[in-house]
């Protein structure tokens, strides 16, 4: 296994390791940790991240930690291992460690907190905050500085520049070595208070009401969607969202009457501020990637379904990562119907037929998935990818229908027995 993460004593997370892939998936009962392992990856697969974690302090990487809400979940044995193609964190010791194995990176990049990544962000904190980059000052002619004797001033700011520069290199050699790595748009279960706030993140965010930065974060963004799709179709509902200047809501059939969306259905409420938001980020490629908790909240069946395939269509076309947690038996069924598509459409002969039957746009490559159960007694955290199908385990997708098709089995015969009793 050459991309994961592996967890020990973080918060509900008691022993986890984790195969990176493209797509995945994370299925438990409340409480089991999958949240906080979409945070744990979230953080871990943000570069910006990595240059907080590059200051003289150690503790200026928990400060992403914080804005998660998951900076209590540190215990005296936590262990967090991180490994990708170029990057390896540790958390050991209540200390991180970053190493860079890129084949072309420079030798003073090999060392784990190198003194050339400290004092090049040191360094580089301490320019931008100086008082020489008063505008005045740097704006000074030269005949002003020669009459007001300024010629050593004149001096340290040119060796200030070519320090700045020589620093703002340094910084760029260190983004480019994480530029495949990007922060992900997290899109949080608590999304349905989002009805209510709509129109005012801003107000709130000023008046400090403590709300996370992921909850903020994804408001602001749906105000920026709705400037953005002033008319918006979700298909599956039959259902049309507009904005007009102040007025905004749910086009009721056959009127210009708008329907507030804090009147909607919590279905509503969920899923179309959901789909705007990923719309709108994945349009303006603002992410590398997307987390999205519990995309079939408050959703029938048939439109777990339809929110399922929509997210995968839109990871194809972006060709950008996914994290998924989840409740839903019919998500990781709707997931293995993609991946079963995209398995047999990877025979020319089939290809059309398949596409017939579900369009490509909505297929999932093997290989490309990895999806994990977490919560049980004896493996907490339990791989139920079917290694030879490469598709989730139907063992697993049958266990809940087989608990319930045998207590009504059991019903059905009392039922019976007192139904002859009773004649």
């Amino acid at each position: 296994m050459d991309n994961y993460l592996k967890i020990r004593n973080f918060g509900p997370v008691k022993d986890a390791t984790v195969e990176l892939k493209p797509f995945l998936v994370f299925i438990g009962g409340q409480g089991t940790g999958k949240s906080t392992i979409a945070k744990l990856l979230s953080i871990f697969q943000d570069k910006l991240w990595y240059m907080s974690i590059l200051s003289e302090k150690n503790e200026s990487s928990l400060e992403a930690f914080i804005k998660f809400g998951i900076h209590n979940y540190f215990n005296e044995d936590t262990y967090l291992e991180f490994m990708n193609e170029e990057t390896h964190i540790v958390y050991d010791k209540k200390k991180f460690s970053l190493s860079y194995k890129g084949k072309s990176s420079p030798e003073e990049l090999q060392p784990v907190f190198s003194s050339w990544f400290e004092d090049s962000t040191r360094k580089f904190a301490e320019i931008s905050q100086s008082d020489l980059l008063d505008i005045q000052k740097l704006t000074m002619s030269q005949n002003e500085a020669e009459k007001d004797n300024q010629q050593p001033l004149q001096d340290q700011l040119k060796s200030y520049l070519q320090n700045y520069l020589e620093i703002q290199n340094r910084l760029n050699l260190i983004q480019s070595v994480f530029s495949n790595m990007g922060a992900k748009l997290y899109i949080p279960a608590e999304r349905n208070l989002m009805a209510s706030f709509a129109g005012t993140w801003a107000n709130m965010k000023v008046a400090g009401l403590p709300l996370q930065d992921k909850l903020l974060n994804y408001i602001s963004y749906f105000e920026k969607a709705k400037k953005e799709y002033p008319v918006y179709h979700i298909p599956s509902l039959g259902i049309t969202y507009k904005c007009e200047g102040n007025s905004e809501g749910l086009l009721i059939n056959g009127t210009d009457r708008l329907l507030p969306l804090t009147e909607c259905s919590s279905g509503v409420q969920s899923l179309l501020p959901m789909l705007m938001v990923l719309d709108y980020c994945i349009d303006k490629s603002i992410y590398g990637g997307y987390v999205i908790e519990e995309p079939e909240q408050n959703l029938f069946p048939d439109n777990q379904l339809y929110t399922l395939r929509y997210i995968v269509s839109k990871n194809n076309v972006q060709g950008s990562s996914c994290i998924i947690t989840t409740h839903s038996p019919y998500l990781l069924s709707a997931i293995n119907i993609s991946l079963l598509a995209g398995k047999i459409a990877g025979y020319e002969k089939y290809k059309d037929e398949v596409g017939n039957i579900l369009p490509e746009e909505y297929h999932l490559r093997p290989g490309t998935v990895a999806a994990y159960a977490l919560g049980d007694e004896k493996e907490y955290c339990r791989d139920i990818m079917n290694g030879n199908t490469n598709t989730i385990d139907q063992n697993y997708l049958d266990t809940t229908s087989s608990i319930i098709g045998q207590e009504f089995g059991k019903l059905y015969k009392l039922y019976v027995k007192s139904l002859k009793d009773n004649q």
